[in-house]
């Protein structure tokens, strides 16, 4: 068990030498609403000279709706950033008395739904980037504004004056009035029952996992809890995994950005009777859970097909039972059954499939296992279906636009525009700016590349001037 502290701007200017001889770490409060903590950076700097570890931070929330949730969680990230701390940065969402008591003054009534619902946008938006989520709640709230299972996911940080905690907990604040020299007046200290290693969340998998009662049929459409459809840590299931692994890693990212999206919808909830109801409200969107708009429900095949779809797999019905047989016949998966991709998640990668190995439960990879090689190899991959894409030396790739590439593969270089997919277009199309081009559409080296014409009008590739910065024509 390790001893700390957590501060904020109104602990003042804290003699850093002196709590280094008495905290085995700090927690700080990044800031409130879109704010910065005043004293944050100045905390990190601190803790920094004077080898304190910064455990974790956490943020007060004000949010009003999901909106502001989501604006809180994406300033939460840039503040953390800028600070340089760690992805094992433990970020703590803060939703509290005053959280409530201010939305009613600004005529907003928030209750045990938006609770769960904001816990999770902002989690999920704070695990997205790397980040370890977490969750500062007391025995209160714990039973009456949580259930378990929404934040089962989480670190949980409690606070509990009574003595021991009530409830098993990583972190417990035992007191708000601790003296530790250094600081000024009286101070919230905390116990940590687990080290670093232990905290860790491994693999995040996401997946629809029960309904507001905890069975497979019944209840309301849309998610009731916040943890009917949601992420959480990788185990090993009682049936064991087979793993479904996407041979083209544009469409595993897919896969994978289509599965957050429905954990995070709070319309999509659980229900094997109306499991359908998912992809026939998404499929005007392209099969983009994010869009959907009414509520609905989905069992844990069904939103797995649904992040198929998304990624351009043509795949029929299927469920637990035959779900491998029916996706390897798809022509777009390898699938591994040894224990070193099945038994653990070192090797699993983001966008992998897991299925039980009988009828039981199916999820997808949302983030690399540990042993999973980080390197990649920058240049042209190609998709199953022939399409070109471009994998960048960081694991990106450009989409949505132009980028000008100086390959690693072909040895040429040169603008191309990629669709929203980050797909590699050719032939005649209307780019960003409204204006039509003509892209090469024959195969080879210079596939993709802009086409002008020469004195006579015929089409050639063209040549890119780096120092006026333009083609040159004729």
């Amino acid at each position: 068990m390790r001893t700390g502290v957590d501060i904020s701007k109104w602990q003042g200017n804290v003699d850093f030498a002196r709590v280094s001889k008495n905290v085995d770490f700090v927690i700080l409060r990044e800031g409130y609403r879109k704010a910065i903590d005043p004293m944050f950076l100045s905390y990190t700097e601190g803790c920094r000279k004077n080898g304190i570890p910064i455990d974790g931070v956490y943020h007060f929330c004000y949010s009003l709706n999901d909106a502001d949730t989501l604006a809180e969680a994406e300033a939460c990230v840039e503040h953390v950033e800028s600070a340089g701390l760690g992805k094992d940065t433990v970020i703590f969402f803060d939703f509290e008395y005053d959280t409530v008591s201010d939305a009613q003054k600004r005529g907003v009534w928030l209750g045990k739904q938006e609770c769960i619902r904001f816990t999770r946008i902002f989690c999920d938006y704070i695990q997205s980037h790397g980040y370890r989520a977490g969750v500062y709640t007391n025995m209160d709230y714990y039973r009456r504004m949580y259930t378990p299972d929404s934040i089962s996911q989480y670190v949980l940080w409690l606070a509990d004056y009574s003595g021991a905690p009530d409830i098993p907990c990583a972190y417990h604040q035992y007191t708000d009035k601790g003296h530790v020299d250094g600081i000024a007046g009286n101070v919230d200290m905390d116990y940590c029952y687990v080290d670093k290693e232990e905290q860790k969340m491994g693999v995040l998998i996401g997946s629809a996992r029960s309904n507001e009662n905890g069975g497979i049929n019944g209840g309301k459409p849309g998610d009731q809890t916040g943890g009917e459809v949601s992420t959480q840590a990788w185990y090993l299931h009682s049936k064991g995994w087979k793993v479904l692994r996407p041979m083209d890693k544009a469409v595993a990212e897919k896969i994978a950005r289509n599965m957050e999206a429905a954990c995070a919808n709070p319309n999509i909830g659980y229900c094997q009777d109306h499991r359908d109801s998912l992809i026939l409200a998404a499929k005007p969107y392209g099969y983009d859970a994010a869009k959907v708009d009414k509520p609905v429900e989905a069992d844990c095949g069904g939103l797995v097909r649904l992040c198929c779809l998304y990624a351009g797999i043509s795949v029929g019905d299927f469920y637990t039972g035959n779900e491998a047989e029916v996706l390897i016949k798809t022509g777009e998966f390898a699938m591994f059954e040894s224990d070193k991709f099945c038994k653990s998640a070192d090797y699993l990668e983001r966008g992998d499939i897991l299925v039980t190995r009988s009828k039981g439960h199916t999820v997808v990879a949302l983030s690399d296992g540990d042993k999973v090689e980080k390197q990649v190899t920058e240049g042209w991959k190609q998709a199953g279906d022939g399409r070109w894409w471009y994998q960048n030396a960081d694991g990106t790739y450009p989409r949505g636009g132009w980028a000008y590439l100086n390959e690693a593969t072909g040895g040429t270089s040169g603008w191309y525009l990629f669709d929203a997919d980050g797909y590699m277009l050719t032939g005649a199309q209307v780019a960003p700016d409204g204006k039509m081009y003509y892209l090469c559409d024959a195969p080879g080296i210079h596939e993709g590349q802009c086409m002008v014409t020469d004195e006579k009008g015929a089409l050639m590739v063209a040549e890119w001037d780096a120092g006026a910065g333009r083609y040159k024509v004729g």
